[in-house]
């Protein structure tokens, strides 16, 4: 049985799987052990938080999500245009511009060139708006997509928190910190009244918060919560399609190759 867009949501399946992936890596960070360290350093507990090669992984994998939830749109619109009579080429590609006017001029390029009807050039500039005021989640990943292209995604570390830390004082008793938070490299003070000569008894669980970094459209933003949305639509845009192609003589909006613009 033949299933219309198969391989386009097989690439998202596989961009979830990065965002799996990467869900692991900051939520396991305390299995990176060049991320960060902790110490006894006289009265201070002395963190220390090396940021780059952590943050580098994590863009490695924004990267491959986003660049997977691309090309599933673009396999999408390649589909489409075969199911409309039409012939894909190497320019054929899914419509995101940042206006609906840029959009239309793209849709009506198609069409004139007979790759997709009238039906579907209405259906994607007035249903899907793959624009910014339109569709902002389709319009951040063309965008972010783009710049990963030139450069790699280094998100922001806006914070860490370390978890159940506990040291062992001179007297042997065990002082617990139950949450410590940092963003850099820094000296926390050791209440005297605790004792001195501390020693780490355990260096407890780590969380980290990664967002998107300025300039980007998801700017602040949390990357996993960012990407499941842009994941999410997707899905919705593939699903949207489908009823247009119900079945291999379908005569919904797909119809034959139209012949003129309107």
């Amino acid at each position: 049985m033949y299933h219309v867009f198969h391989q386009s949501r097989a690439k998202v399946e596989w961009a979830k799987k990065h965002i799996r992936d990467l869900h692991a890596l900051i939520y396991d960070a305390t299995a990176q052990p060049h991320f960060y360290s902790l110490s006894v350093r006289e009265d201070n507990l002395h963190v220390a938080i090396q940021k780059g090669a952590f943050a580098e992984q994590v863009a490695l994998f924004i990267g491959d999500a986003l660049h997977n939830l691309r090309s599933s749109l673009d396999i999408l619109f390649c589909e489409v245009v075969n199911l409309c009579g039409g012939k894909d080429d190497r320019w054929t590609h899914f419509p995101i511009c940042d206006t609906r006017e840029k959009v239309c001029v793209r849709l009506n390029k198609t069409l004139k060139e007979r790759q997709i009807t009238v039906g579907v050039r209405d259906f994607v500039s007035d249903t899907i708006k793959p624009y910014k005021a339109g569709n902002f989640s389709l319009w951040a990943l063309h965008q972010l997509n783009m710049m990963d292209k030139h450069q790699l995604l280094i998100p922001t570390i806006d914070a860490v928190c370390f978890l159940n830390v506990s040291l062992r004082n001179e007297k042997d008793e065990i002082i617990r910190h139950p949450i410590i938070f940092a963003d850099e490299s820094c000296d926390i003070p050791l209440a005297r009244q605790n004792g001195r000569q501390f020693k780490l008894e355990n260096q407890g669980t780590v969380q980290v918060v990664v967002a998107f970094n300025l300039g980007t459209p998801y700017a602040g933003e949390r990357v996993l919560v960012s990407l499941k949305a842009i994941t999410e639509e997707v899905s919705r845009t593939i699903e949207a399609f489908e009823p247009l192609f119900a079945g291999a003589h379908s005569a919904s909006l797909a119809g034959t190759p139209c012949r003129e613009t309107r």
